[in-house]
């Protein structure tokens, strides 16, 4: 589906987070960033609103989506955006969204060199919404049938709510193969039977 969109350009200099802009995202409007250089770059959200903002990485050439999820209400999360992709936020609710971005250029040999951290894909492989918790990284609510890719340190735990609580859906590990896809309804489903959840 296609959505009106507003494009913004963003010129990256330095390998440090840059200042910190302030995004006005209109009802069912969709802004579009891309780097000028087409360099491997770093985005951090912050999501101001009362509603849940959809976050996209897309393909430059095709537009299709690499990867997704929702940035809930004061939602925080790094996202990574290669250079042959751009970062869409896309404000589904019904009153104006407010993002605050700050952004760097990343040096992909240096993230590539990184052994204590592997970069994989989560994938929501049903029809419903899956709210994720990964602390002190970004609280991501996966949309159906989508995929959002993560690059998390090992020892690093990603957690589900039920009942109030908090549970552990897996802890990062060597066991996790670079750029494994990891379906996290079936390991949701499993998780809370051996948890006795269900």
């Amino acid at each position: 589906m296609r959505y009106p969109f507003v494009i913004l350009c963003l010129l990256l200099l330095s390998s440090c987070f840059g200042p910190e802009s302030i995004l006005r995202i209109a009802p069912n409007e969709t802004v579009e960033f891309d780097v000028a250089s087409n360099q491997l770059y770093e985005a951090r959200l912050k999501n101001r609103s009362s509603s849940e903002v959809e976050v996209a990485v897309l393909d430059k050439r095709s537009d299709e989506m690499v990867r997704g999820f929702g940035l809930g209400r004061s939602g925080e999360a790094d996202v990574i955006v290669e250079g042959n992709s751009k970062l869409a936020l896309r404000n589904p609710g019904e009153k104006d969204a407010k993002i605050l971005v700050r952004t760097r250029v990343m040096d992909a040999i240096r993230i590539d060199d990184k052994s204590d951290r592997v970069s994989f894909t989560l994938r929501n492989e049903t029809a419903r919404s899956i709210p994720l918790i990964i602390p002190g990284v970004m609280n991501p609510n996966l949309s159906p049938f989508s995929n959002s890719g993560v690059d998390l340190e090992y020892g690093q735990e990603i957690l589900f709510r039920q009942d109030a609580k908090r549970h552990v859906l897996l802890v990062v590990g060597p066991e996790i193969s670079a750029g494994e896809v990891i379906k996290v309804g079936a390991l949701l489903l499993k998780r809370r039977t051996e948890l006795g959840l269900d």
